[in-house]
């Protein structure tokens, strides 16, 4: 399995692992730990990637999947965006992924927290304005899809960064 990814922008390393954690970057090097059990390699290493490559950002929300796969959604390459890719250390091809449903606004700045059953919740960010929506991502499908939560109580304030 998988154990760990990061990324490295110029000489600072932020850190991803098994839990999620919401990383920034300014570019797409990515370095992967793979135990003796996933792809035979054992030590960290950067990866050369294949596939359909996420441009350059930075205030993205990336997390591990349970599959050993990263993903990554939104964040600013340039303006905000609202795109997702997946990357496989495996195949160490990265892949655009298109689940059903309208997906969320272009963001930057939000928070992605993957769910015990395999659900990812996305949360707040800036496009513009500050946000306080959740969206719920199930990739248990052959797409998977987007679906835009409504909650009762009191929301959190819009925000960003968190």
């Amino acid at each position: 399995d998988v154990q760990a990814c990061f990324s490295v922008w110029h000489e600072s390393a932020f850190k991803l692992d098994a839990s999620s954690i919401e990383m920034t970057i300014r570019f797409l090097t990515v370095a992967v730990f793979l135990s003796a059990r996933a792809c035979d390699a054992g030590a960290w290493r950067e990866v050369a990637a294949n596939g359909s490559w996420p441009q350059p950002r930075f205030s993205h929300a990336a997390l591990l999947l349970a599959d050993g796969r990263m993903l990554v959604f939104g964040g600013n390459k340039y303006d905000p965006a609202n795109d997702l890719y997946a990357f496989d250390p495996c195949s160490q091809s990265w892949s655009e992924l298109k689940p059903r449903g309208t997906k969320p606004s272009k963001r930057e700045g939000h928070s992605a927290t993957l769910l015990s059953d395999g659900r990812v919740l996305l949360f707040g960010g800036y496009n513009g304005s500050f946000l306080n929506d959740v969206h719920e991502l199930t990739l248990n499908e052959s797409r998977g899809s987007w679906r835009q939560l409504s909650v009762s109580g009191e929301a959190p304030a819009p925000r960003d960064g968190h």
